[in-house]
């Protein structure tokens, strides 16, 4: 769930970073609704994302005019996956939630580092165990061309 959450937030912004002309006309809906990346409440499209103090809409009739922001905003979300997995983060004074977590970036607190999955000890020995050891495919082939007269 939370891969899946990263990979729609990277799209996301590669979608708004490549296509500049929308930002400047500044109403391109993505979607009629709000678009939810983990279980925060980033909206994009019709709602409003709040970066750092000031409230600066993209999407439904505001206009955008600093794309190298929102380039920088796209740049840090993509290059910290732990944000995603641990959730809100808030840069500055604005409200941009990201996950369901409490983390804060720039009003004071540190970042935390990603913590290990909880993989269950009994999940890795099963994965352990299914591991192939021999090259099966490989000597299919080996056979069948020996096999094979030429």
């Amino acid at each position: 769930m939370q891969h899946e959450g990263l990979q729609q937030l990277r799209s996301l912004c590669f979608r708004w970073w490549k296509k500049p002309h929308f930002l400047a006309q500044g109403s391109q809906q993505e979607g009629s609704g709000a678009q939810q990346v983990g279980s925060g409440a980033q909206q994009v499209g019709s709602g409003a994302q709040q970066v750092g103090s000031g409230a600066q809409q993209v999407g439904s009739g505001a206009q955008q005019t600093d794309l190298q922001q929102l380039r920088s905003l796209c740049f840090r979300c993509v290059n910290k996956p732990h944000f995603l997995a641990q959730g809100s983060q808030h840069e500055g004074s604005g409200a941009q939630q990201v996950g369901s977590g409490a983390q804060q970036e720039g009003s004071g607190a540190q970042p935390q580092p990603c913590e290990k999955p909880n993989i269950p000890a009994w999940a890795v020995e099963a994965a352990a165990k299914n591991r192939p050891t021999t090259n099966n495919a490989g000597k299919a082939k080996r056979a069948f061309i020996e096999r094979t007269p030429t």
